[in-house]
């Protein structure tokens, strides 16, 4: 059972802050409590030269130390209702993350879900919120900087055994985030002006 400020999910996969006693939106009070993590770094970037960089799947292996693999179904542009499929490096276990986006708003904030369940996870969610760093200049020339604030949600199963595997798998995605999040600021440091590709 959720307590007040755990970050929760209703059996209709509605996620909110929970605060009890509340009902879902759609009218139902069973709620599942999800592992919850926030990263965040800032980079010597605009918002939107970050956002397009992390959002830009042609690009995505050559700096994301997690993937091995990343493309979108379909060959769309990144957009919400979206579907990505993201291969996990061999030595990080070779999983297929098939996740749709819920949300899309350049330059400030994308968010994913898992499609389905996958593997140990029941559910997996993370978004990826863009902000400028206050008392920087609005563009690269002027020494622009933006925070990137990764925020992830996940629940393993089985129901039973989840607790345990939900502190193990957040602690790995932590690890893995920082070190994620790191390469993608040298990698765009070290392209001045960088753009994504065309």
């Amino acid at each position: 059972v959720p307590v007040e400020g755990d970050r929760a999910q209703c059996n209709c996969g509605f996620e909110r802050r929970f605060a009890a006693p509340i009902r879902c939106r759609c009218r139902s009070v069973r709620w599942s409590v999800m592992a919850h993590a926030v990263v965040a770094i800032t980079i010597d970037a605009t918002a939107a030269q970050v956002f397009d960089v992390v959002h830009d799947y042609k690009i995505r292996t050559d700096w994301d130390t997690l993937l091995r693999s990343a493309q979108l179904e379909g060959n769309v542009v990144p957009a919400q209702g979206a579907v990505a499929v993201c291969a996990a490096r061999w030595y990080l276990g070779g999983l297929v993350f098939k996740t749709r986006y819920v949300t899309f708003n350049r330059p400030v904030v994308a968010a994913v879900t898992l499609v389905k369940p996958y593997f140990i996870f029941e559910n997996w969610s993370a978004s990826i919120r863009h902000r400028e760093a206050p008392g920087r200049g609005t563009d690269s020339a002027d020494g622009a900087a933006s925070e990137v604030v990764y925020t992830l949600n996940l629940r393993c199963r089985p129901s039973w055994f989840a607790r345990p595997l939900e502190a193990v798998a957040m602690k790995a995605f932590v690890i893995e985030t920082r070190r994620r999040l790191r390469a993608l600021k040298r990698y765009i440091e070290a392209t001045p002006g960088l753009r994504p590709s065309s």
